[in-house]
């Protein structure tokens, strides 16, 4: 086998292997999203009755009565929920382009080495 035929199937196994990386970071992260999804409903929970029922927070919701009244803490509750778990999984697409990129940059340098061995004054 010849260095050029050595590199390109290293090339290919390194892809191969980055991908199941990739892969498996995406599978474990939704995963671990759809079970992290009672913990943060509960969170978020927590926030709202803290609004509800303490001061803290009277500087920021004047009219609580009115505001809930608009805004029901149930709704507020599953938006937040969903808003946190929307926001996780762009944070997940987004790592996994630059994990591709990554990827993908690093073949595509290693193929031109293949070139250059194969056919150096090409």
């Amino acid at each position: 086998m010849t260095e050029a035929e050595k590199l390109f199937n290293d090339v290919v196994a390194r892809c191969f292997d980055r991908w199941r990386l990739i892969l498996s970071f995406r599978i474990t992260s939704t995963l671990g999203m759809d079970a992290a999804k009672k913990d943060i409903e509960a969170q978020k929970i927590k926030f709202v009755s803290d609004i509800l029922q303490g001061s803290d927070y009277d500087r920021i919701v004047i009219d609580k009565e009115l505001f809930f009244k608009a805004n029901p803490p149930d709704k507020i509750v599953q938006d937040m929920t969903e808003q946190t778990i929307k926001e996780t999984e762009i944070a997940m697409n987004a790592a996994s382009i630059v994990f591709a990129h990554s990827v993908l940059d690093g073949a595509a340098l290693d193929y031109c080495r293949v070139t250059a061995l194969v056919a150096p004054r090409d």
